[in-house]
């Protein structure tokens, strides 16, 4: 975990398969908006990326907006 701003931001690093070289630094931002919280996710790659490896990371972004909306919402239901 590189950053954690409570109820607006999170960041961290996404490693290789070999645990160890970092691929990527992703940050999710919360912003209020209405009635409602908009989610904003950005990846910055440390090197490019093979055209596999870029179809596959679809779902692993899936997999992560899916974790960080349910996180928000915990959060969000233990604030109420």
């Amino acid at each position: 975990m590189l950053e954690l701003g409570p109820l607006r931001r999170i960041r961290h690093n996404l490693l290789g398969p070999d645990k160890e070289t970092v691929v990527s630094v992703i940050t999710y931002e919360f912003r209020e908006q209405d009635d409602g919280t908009i989610l904003t996710g950005i990846e910055v790659m440390t090197r490019p990326m093979e055209q596999t490896a870029f179809e596959d990371a679809g779902t692993g972004w899936e997999f992560a907006l899916k974790a960080v909306k349910d996180l928000a919402e915990n959060n969000n239901r233990q604030r109420s």
